[in-house]
């Protein structure tokens, strides 16, 4: 493919040819940050035969593993940054003055060479291996639960940072923390889990199940069993990883068969959502889980029906997604407070971060302010309030919504109504929604309740979105009003109102975007959920 000649020169040397392979950089994490640094650089890919497996892109210039030293060192002398794992190409980069970052594993970061020089160390932390004291080939992990967590721990989004932050004549180290859901551990019968589901569908509590099963999979054997699958409209692919027994019939007959279903599979431990139908099975059921969770997402009712069933006492804990659901549930039912846990519902920033806008394929131009919102369009969203806000606000802002549900039809004809042809425009739910959170100015969600911070609300922060968002749940007690947030009443005038506040001033947006990150880092991160999790699965 081509490449621009006006770009400047960026080396990228992610695979380790001799010695220690297996501490190269996944080729899937190359293959993110190349997704980020071939928008700003032309990218020479060299050190290796394995360059072959990253696919080819704009302004990604290969040299495989038949290129000379003398070669290799001419090219990284030519380039304007350098980024590579601890090979030899790293230490010719800092001795050429080149500014470069460096991807560690089993060195200290820092030494003598780099003092003076334009560098930035990402080293993973969390691991009592680090540096590494083998240097003959085979890693001190190796056979361990720690194996290659070190190379894992440093993402695509941590790295184009550092680079964006290098400086010639400045040296840092920058801790990139290792989390559980890094950590690869050698095949060994993992215990079955199985969750128990109302259905499956593009929501909040989909997307939860989503991260469990991405996170909680090298742990265990997974499979999923729907209650009510008339009411599902699953993406195709999400969940295709994990058996899914879908129930029909009558309730008693549904019962019978998810009871069939768990002394057939004798799962160690159960996970189900909101609804009493797996504790009506357990009654009909010889199997007995060692671990069984009730993880509460709501606060509309169904709570009582739930801690009062007779078979309530199997339940080790009620999981609750926010402090608001624990609430909830403390002041409708007599359960021991003992047995009601917050787990909040986490969210993965890199996710988002390393995704590119679909801003330009949507047809949205650089003076468009596009306000809008990612999930499920129904009467409790109140999503027409955005709809008129637009209608009070300059031609300039467009208003999107990527989603479904009962008032998709309604929403377009409002539009019509508003006379916002043009400016309003409609795309159906999927599963891949970063693109479409990265191509938006402002984010707005008027709901009238939740059972937590809601998933479109996090995402979107994680994508760097300002939002605008009614106080509901916990996200008064976490996130401040012009820091993080704005908060907004369920009106047109008052959506339009904060609209107005960012196109006054574009800094408040980085403001609350920034604020926003911060919040989810120390509160709602996957790798703290996942964590948890696997401490009550245990």
């Amino acid at each position: 493919m081509g490449s621009d000649p006006t770009l400047p020169l960026l080396a990228f040397a992610p695979f380790c040819v001799r010695r220690n392979p297996d501490r190269s950089w996944p080729v899937e994490y190359a293959e993110g940050f190349l997704s980020l640094a071939t928008e700003a650089y032309r990218v020479l890919l060299l050190d290796s035969a394995r360059v072959h497996e990253i696919p080819d892109r704009p302004n990604l210039l290969r040299f495989d593993g038949t290129t000379s030293v003398a070669e290799a060192l001419a090219l990284v002398s030519l380039c304007d940054r350098f980024v590579g794992v601890d090979s030899g190409l790293l230490y010719a980069a800092l001795s050429l003055g080149v500014p470069a970052v460096g991807l560690f594993t089993h060195i200290e970061p820092l030494s003598r060479l780099a003092r003076g020089r334009g560098y930035v160390a990402l080293r993973p932390t969390g691991l009592d291996c680090i540096p590494c004291g083998d240097f003959d080939g085979v890693p001190v992990c190796a056979g361990t639960d720690r194996y290659l967590a070190c190379v894992k721990a440093i993402r695509a989004a941590a790295v184009w940072k550092a680079v964006q932050a290098v400086r010639p004549g400045e040296a840092e180290v920058r801790t990139v923390p290792v989390n559980r859901g890094q950590l690869h551990r050698p095949p060994r019968a993992r215990p079955h889990l199985t969750f128990v589901v109302p259905w499956l569908k593009p929501a909040g509590g989909e997307r939860h199940l989503q991260y469990l099963c991405e996170g909680l999979h090298p742990e265990f054997e997974i499979d999923l069993v729907v209650t009510y699958p008339e009411e599902s409209r699953p993406f195709d692919g999400v969940f295709d990883r994990w058996p899914v027994l879908n129930l029909d019939g009558d309730l008693r007959t549904r019962a019978r068969k998810l009871a069939a279903h768990l002394d057939g599979t004798r799962p160690k431990a159960i996970a189900f959502y909101n609804n009493c139908l797996t504790l009506d099975a357990l009654y009909r059921c010889e199997h007995r889980p060692d671990r069984l969770l009730a993880i509460i997402h709501t606060q509309f009712g169904h709570e009582a029906d739930l801690t009062s069933h007779s078979m309530s006492f199997l339940i080790d804990r009620f999981v609750c997604v926010s402090e608001t659901v624990r609430e909830v549930l403390r002041s409708r039912t007599s359960v021991d407070p003992d047995r009601l846990l917050v787990v909040p519902n986490g969210v993965e920033l890199e996710r988002f971060e390393e995704t590119l806008s679909a801003r330009s394929e949507l047809g949205y131009g650089p003076h468009d302010f596009v306000l809008g919102n990612v999930g499920r369009i129904d009467e409790g969203k109140n999503l027409l309030l955005l709809l008129e806000a637009a209608a009070l606000l300059p031609e300039q802002v467009k208003v999107l919504f990527v989603g479904w549900g009962p008032h998709v039809d309604l929403c377009k004809a409002r539009a019509r109504e508003l006379g916002l042809e043009g400016r309003f425009r409609m795309v159906d739910a999927t599963p891949d929604v970063a693109p479409y959170l990265r191509s938006l100015d402002a984010f707005a969600l008027p709901t009238d309740i939740e059972g937590s911070v809601p998933y479109a609300v996090m995402e979107a922060m994680a994508a760097g979105v300002p939002v605008l968002c009614t106080p509901v749940t916990d996200v008064p007690r976490l996130f401040r009003d012009g820091e993080s947030i704005l908060f907004i009443e369920k009106t047109g005038e008052s959506i339009a109102e904060e609209v107005r506040l960012l196109l006054e001033d574009p800094a408040l947006g980085e403001t609350l975007a920034d604020g926003a990150r911060v919040v989810l880092r120390q509160h709602l991160s996957a790798e703290e959920m996942l964590d948890r999790y696997m401490t009550l699965l245990s």
